[in-house]
């Protein structure tokens, strides 16, 4: 399965990028085109959507977008078009309402409805809590190994 490729945009508009791989141009949609630049050397991760007709290529610039884009498609009456529309709030703000479980306001999104916006905080809210603590987690313990190392150095 593929999961990233290092290479440069060439082109966008409208959400659609031409990403240039050793060659070969390849179309992606993606949730916020104003984060890339023409020309720009990036690693995006991918995820192909294949149905019987169609094969599309979604991107993102950061592995948890990716794996919340899974997360929300996995979710009743949730494709990746409603998906990217979602995500083009930032997938960290997306995170936060959903961990705060406020439906409310995930319901304003386009397409999603509260019925939906309800299912994806019961559905997503335990396991992204889990995921974005052990991050901060991680910040906090390199922040603490570092003003070990000063004070020992000192």
């Amino acid at each position: 399965m593929l999961l990233y490729k290092l290479g440069k945009i060439v082109y966008k508009k409208s959400n659609n990028l031409i990403f240039e791989n050793k060659g070969d141009g390849y179309l992606v949609i993606v949730s916020d085109e104003s984060r890339y630049k023409i020309n720009e050397k990036v690693k995006l991760y991918l995820y192909e959507y294949i149905t019987e007709y169609n094969k599309t290529t979604y991107g993102f610039k950061d592995f948890n977008e990716r794996l919340l884009f899974l997360d929300l498609i996995s979710i009743d009456k949730i494709g990746p078009k409603i998906a990217m529309g979602i995500l083009d709030k930032g997938w960290e703000n997306v995170v936060k309402l959903i961990t705060q479980e406020n439906w409310q306001e995930i319901s304003k999104f386009p397409f999603v409805n509260e019925s939906t916006a309800r299912l994806l905080c019961v559905e997503l809210s335990e396991k992204w809590t889990k995921i974005m603590n052990c991050k901060s987690k991680d910040k906090s313990s390199s922040k603490l190994k570092i003003n070990k190392l000063k004070e020992i150095l000192n």
